[in-house]
């Protein structure tokens, strides 16, 4: 729905400060939670979880919101 707006900028709520607010955002934002509901179809373990998505965003989030998004979600067996 933001992006259908054409926004000449776009602020996260949360984000790493050094990140600016380019409507590019709202893309990555996308891929990320497209990635994110990809690996949890296939329903791996909460660390092979946590591991793959730092492997893919190495850069882009707080690694304690990975572990807790997967602690919630999935089981470690």
């Amino acid at each position: 729905m933001v992006e259908s707006l054409r926004p000449a900028h776009v602020v996260a709520g949360h984000k790493d400060a050094t990140r600016d607010d380019s409507p590019a955002n709202i893309t990555e934002t996308r891929r990320y939670l497209d990635d994110a509901a990809r690996l949890l179809a296939a329903r791996p373990s909460r660390t092979g979880f946590y591991s793959r998505m730092l492997e893919l965003y190495p850069q882009r989030v707080n690694p304690y919101t990975v572990w807790l998004s997967a602690s919630r979600l999935l089981s470690d067996e």
